[in-house]
């Protein structure tokens, strides 16, 4: 049965931290261990993070706040025990918090980590456990790193949807934080806050689209206007409404995730301006209306792949952005960036980076490689 998927964060408690140079703005830390039970009950791989880092280095972020951005990782070292990374800082004086977060580290009153990422292959089968002990309930064995952060006490799991852990697993983990006096009872209950399911988003999503992703910056942006309403990482602009999921077969599945795939690797991230607001469709969704010049095309191929269904009579580029509350007001000079397709059939999601520049050639090889680890992906849900 497939899963619900979900991005984590990982705490990485008391790091080593080396390397510290302040004219440059540097230090490298250790992140990850390898071959060890950590608190969640996760072993990581040795390598588990390789393809992901050699693909793109993750950005470096205040607590996780993708809108305080500090710096980014600008190499890597994958040793025999584990996973070192080296971060070059933002300049002190434009962006105070790299000082202060240069500082505390310095001082060592900053000396833990977490790291976001999304799991892509893993296993908990007894017998690939069976070497860490029985505290070990899970082998990572691949995954995307996306961010990490210096914090103060080390995070818990991020809530929004897209890759593996449930709301009783985070639960859970916040239990072993405050157990092992890594969190206060006080912040363990302000954080299962958080993660407690919604009422509203009880109904499981039971339609397939074809739709653009926003980069993180842009996820950020649009969250921050929805107050309350999606979070970053529901938000997307829909292509294509392909109907109901259930009447979509595995053969046709099948041949749209790979033939987005294949249209992804040739096609570059969409930059677009945002248009103006509206209520759209009966619940009267608050939207951002975004222009349409740099996204026909974008409709045009994805309706062709798609499978004959309830496409849309019209195309009005949107992103919702919640149910309830006053329409909001984004700055019309503010450029979104896509670079992802997502393709979704139900609460079954693919998400594919759009790598492609216009006019390039492409290696068939690469092409091949993205088609397989996105049907992987899809397969590893159980289908």
């Amino acid at each position: 049965m497939p899963k619900t998927l979900l991005n984590e964060r990982r705490a990485v408690g008391h790091v080593e931290v080396r390397g510290l140079d302040e004219e440059k703005r540097q230090f490298t830390a250790r992140v990850v261990n390898y071959n060890v039970v950590d608190s969640y009950g996760s072993v990581w791989a040795p390598g588990v993070f390789t393809r992901s880092l050699e693909r793109k280095m993750p950005k470096v972020t205040w607590g996780h706040d993708w809108l305080d951005p500090i710096g980014v990782v600008t190499s890597f070292d994958e040793r025999a025990d584990g996973l070192d990374l080296t971060v070059q800082l933002d300049d002190f004086d434009a962006v105070p918090r790299a000082r202060q977060a240069f500082a505390q580290l310095k001082s060592g009153s900053m000396d833990e980590f977490s790291f976001g990422f999304k799991r892509e292959a893993w296993s908990e089968k007894r017998e690939d456990l069976a070497p860490f002990g029985d505290g070990a309930r899970e082998l990572m064995t691949e995954a995307r790193m996306d961010e990490m952060s210096p914090v103060l006490v080390g995070a818990v799991p991020g809530t929004h949807t897209i890759d593996v852990r449930s709301a009783s697993a985070s639960a859970l983990d916040l239990l072993t934080e405050v157990r092992e006096g890594r969190m206060t009872v006080e912040d363990g209950v302000r954080a299962l806050t958080q993660i407690a399911p919604d009422p509203a988003a009880a109904d499981s999503p039971t339609g397939a689209m074809v739709a653009l992703v926003p980069d993180t910056a842009t996820a950020a942006y649009l969250s921050k206007l929805a107050k309350g309403g999606l979070g970053a990482g529901d938000l997307h602009c829909t292509l294509v409404y392909m109907g109901d999921a259930a009447g979509i077969d595995e053969v046709e599945r099948t041949h749209v995730i790979g033939a987005i795939t294949s249209w992804a690797a040739q096609t570059a991230p969409v930059e677009v301006a945002v248009a103006g607001t509206a209520y759209l469709g009966p619940d009267s969704m608050r939207v951002v209306l975004v222009e349409s010049a740099g996204l026909v095309g974008c409709f045009m191929d994805a309706a062709e792949i798609a499978p004959a269904g309830e496409h849309h009579a019209t195309f009005i580029p949107h992103v919702s952005l919640s149910a309830s509350g006053p329409l909001p007001m984004p700055d019309v000079s503010q450029v979104l960036v896509f670079d992802k397709v997502l393709v979704a059939f139900a609460g079954d999601r693919v998400e594919v980076d759009l790598v492609g520049h216009p006019g390039a050639e492409l290696d068939s090889a690469e092409l091949d490689a993205e088609i397989a680890d996105a049907l992987d992906i899809y397969y590893d849900m159980g289908w």
